[in-house]
């Protein structure tokens, strides 16, 4: 997959990863961190998904870094950061699409 395919999947789907590694791993934190190493797992595998099945793929690679996660240090304790908090784009630096 090249950066220009990552970049519009990150576009269209990050804050699908944010809210389920959220809902699995109660850290605002944590769930940054999935959504990161979900998006540069897929330009560093350089692997094509097929087409209309991204998002399922993109899921299911957040709920096995979810598991690694919890298995290494366990779910993290509830977070006072609001999950309403703002998130960027990766092309539009200027534009801020909330999470909720």
């Amino acid at each position: 997959m090249n950066k220009d395919e990552v970049l519009r999947l990150y576009d269209r789907y990050a804050q699908d990863v944010f809210r389920f590694a959220y809902s699995c791993l109660n850290s605002y934190y944590d769930a940054q961190d999935v959504v990161q190493d979900v998006f540069l797992k897929l330009l560093a595998k350089n692997r094509s998904v097929l087409p209309g099945k991204e998002k399922s793929y993109i899921l299911a690679v957040t709920a096995n870094r979810c598991r690694d996660i919890i298995r290494l240090h366990g779910a993290g304790a509830k977070d006072t950061q609001p999950a309403t908090t703002r998130f960027k784009s990766c092309n539009d630096h200027q534009r801020d699409t909330p999470i909720i």
